[in-house]
């Protein structure tokens, strides 16, 4: 027979354990935006808002490579995205290329398909294999915390972009 301090026990135990499980995500900010404490609030300009590292990729030589060359814009190459729950990345196939099985454990990935036909594919936590081919302009989305992958499924360059 259970104790009426054992089911108080038990309901504060459970209360508390629920309370931290809310606590563990992201934290919303309390500003329009995040200023690193580096940098002066006085001297913040549209600069700051604007990430100019894409440039490159119209230089990008991709001959004799066999994985995907990508690219971010994190909060570490952009600051301005601390706090804002977002980032963006470029992928660059080379012919027959590969973005190699990976995870983000914190995100879902969205991949929009701009130049090629990419298979893509990912495993769900009951090992069921889902794979897709895409097209230009076609979106894929995969789901947060589970193994993906994607790979250029002809002989020439595939274009993706992923939030």
């Amino acid at each position: 027979m259970e104790t009426p301090s054992t089911s108080i026990l038990l309901t504060l135990t459970l209360t508390i354990s629920s309370l931290v499980l809310v606590r563990s995500g992201d934290p919303d900010i309390l500003s329009d935006f995040l200023i690193p404490p580096t940098l002066d609030p006085s001297t913040v300009t549209r600069q700051f808002f604007t990430f100019t590292g894409f440039r490159n990729l119209r230089k990008a030589n991709l001959t004799g490579k066999t994985n995907a060359l990508i690219t971010k814009a994190t909060k570490k190459e952009f600051p301005v995205l601390h706090g804002q729950s977002v980032s963006v990345a470029t992928l660059l196939y080379p012919p027959s290329g590969i973005n190699p099985p990976h995870i983000h454990p914190r995100s879902a990935e969205l991949l929009l398909v701009l130049q090629g036909e990419l298979e893509v594919g990912f495993v769900d936590s009951t090992n069921k294999l889902f794979v897709q081919t895409l097209r230009a302009p076609d979106l894929f989305l995969f789901p947060k915390g589970l193994v993906h992958f994607q790979r250029d499924q002809r002989r020439y360059l595939g274009k993706g972009l992923c939030n």
